[in-house]
């Protein structure tokens, strides 16, 4: 039978508004853990049902959205809904600065951020967070290209001391099979000494299995039921189940050439958001304050996570057809870290007049600064914008659902 646990007691009566059991309503920026138990949830349009992420001390998103349900065995704090609308999510670094002192937080590094306070007037409403100097890691050359691999494989590193941001990598092959090329998705932050590279190789199909009937099985590798690809010890870690990838003779095996160092000495390298704050609209202040150890002309621009407020938007655009349906774009910010909260979703509605203004069907989700209204017919000579005073948070609704065995 499912259990009632955890450090939040189950509330006596179900999470619920206007009389209806088993809904949350969450204002803009609020936060519901969800007390232990065994559940079924359904996140609203701007919620997002995060996790917490022991080994790296942090919440992450599930990518379940609006219409998903989810199972989840909560102990009262491993789980919670977040409405997502009228936060700031990350920091963009728009410059860099010089003079810092290497290290993640204020108490190593000497420096601080300070986000704009919010609109509600709350000081509790005001984001918290804290910024990260050096340790970035470059990517690795191919030394020696290996082969055998049937789809580029995973190559990825250890992750920096806690707090630190990880660093992320691609690979490509080449037409026969051997590793390509490594270009760096994320250049991480605070790393303290050059990571180890493992190389995994993945499987183009179900292992093993015909593709369709009549099919040749896909052959495994010889003594292994792991991906084939022709791996050097020095990408392994103790224990790897690919010991069987490694051939006799190595230097026919894929091989990197590492970085010989970590690079971002003295600059600014992350930002990270600990508390989103709430309340936040587009009329807010874009820039984040940097105090504290000199990093000379760094700066930070807010990412915020905002949708369509009100019942109209009305822009200053020019030959939009009444009646054609408008999209915003989502003003993504770019150089930020958001510890993959959220996939955007544009607003849209109903053109209603030929300057743009259109009625709101879907107010959208994770816009983050200005966006423009676009599609509406095909004669636009000059698109309509979405005016700050109409980005902000909701109010919004999910279902909790306790489940009973």
């Amino acid at each position: 039978m499912a259990q009632m646990r955890g450090a939040f007691p189950f509330p006596g009566t179900a999470p619920q508004i206007n009389g209806n059991p088993g809904i949350v309503a969450l204002p803009p920026g609020r936060i519901y853990n969800v007390p232990g138990g065994e559940f079924l949830v359904i996140p609203g349009q701007q919620t997002v049902l995060e996790y917490w992420d022991s080994q790296n001390q942090l919440w992450r998103g599930t990518q379940v959205y609006q219409g998903q349900v989810e199972q989840i065995s909560s102990d009262g704090t491993n789980y919670r809904l977040v409405n997502l609308s009228g936060i700031i999510v990350a920091g963009s670094i728009t410059n860099a600065g010089s003079g810092g002192v290497n290290g993640i937080g204020p108490v190593q590094t000497g420096s601080t951020i300070t986000f704009p306070a919010s609109p509600t007037g709350i000081a509790s409403d005001q984001a918290q967070g804290y910024v990260i100097v050096g340790g970035t890691v470059a990517a690795p050359t191919v030394l020696q290209a290996g082969s055998g691999f049937l789809i580029p494989p995973i190559v990825c590193c250890d992750p920096p001391p806690l707090g630190g941001i990880q660093a992320t990598f691609t690979a490509t092959i080449t037409a026969g099979g051997g590793l390509n090329t490594i270009s760096q998705v994320n250049p991480g932050a605070g790393y303290t000494s050059v990571p180890q590279f493992y190389i995994i190789p993945q499987f183009q199909n179900y292992n093993a299995a015909p593709r369709f009937p009549g099919d040749t099985a896909i052959p495994v590798q010889q003594g292994t039921n792991w991906a084939p690809g022709l791996i050097h010890p020095n990408h392994l870690w103790n224990g790897s189940p690919y010991q069987g990838n490694v051939p006799p003779n190595l230097t026919t095996a894929a091989l990197l050439t590492l970085p010989t160092a970590v690079g971002g000495s003295g600059t600014l390298t992350g930002v990270v958001v600990t508390y989103y704050g709430a309340g936040y609209t587009g009329a807010t202040g874009a820039t984040a304050t940097l105090g504290g150890t000199s990093l000379g002309a760094a700066a930070v621009s807010n990412v915020f996570s905002y949708c369509l407020t009100g019942t109209s938007v009305t822009g200053a655009g020019t030959g939009y057809i009444v009646g054609a349906p408008a999209v915003t774009t989502l003003g993504l910010v770019t150089s930020s870290n958001d510890n993959n909260l959220f996939t955007p979703r544009p607003g849209r509605g109903v053109v209603t007049n030929a300057n743009g203004t259109f009625t709101i069907e879907d107010p959208g989700f994770g816009i983050q600064k200005s966006a423009a209204i676009g599609i509406g017919g095909g004669s636009i000579t000059t698109l309509a914008t979405v005016p700050a005073a109409s980005l902000g948070g909701i109010t919004d609704f999910s279902v909790l659902q306790a489940m009973v065995q």
